[in-house]
C-alpha cells in the first residue's frame, strides 16, 4: 500500500508539473497546447523513471 501511495503522489506532481512545463514550452514554440497528450506522457515517463530508480537501487544493496 505504501508503494501505490507513493506512486499516487508521483503521479501528483509529474502531472502538475509536466502540464506548466508543456504549456511554457507549447507557447514559446508558438505551438498547439494538447493537455492529454503531455499529461499522459509526463505519467508515464514519471512512473517509469522512479520504478526503475527504485528497482535499479534496491539490486545495488
Amino acid at each position: 500500500m505504501k508503494k501505490f501511495v507513493a506512486n499516487l503522489v508521483v503521479c501528483f506532481w509529474a502531472a502538475l508539473f509536466g502540464e506548466v512545463i508543456g504549456f511554457l514550452a507549447s507557447q514559446l514554440q508558438q505551438l498547439e497546447y494538447n493537455f492529454l497528450e503531455i499529461g499522459f506522457v509526463t505519467l508515464v515517463c514519471s512512473l517509469l523513471i522512479v520504478n526503475g530508480f527504485s528497482l535499479v537501487m534496491k539490486n545495488e544493496k
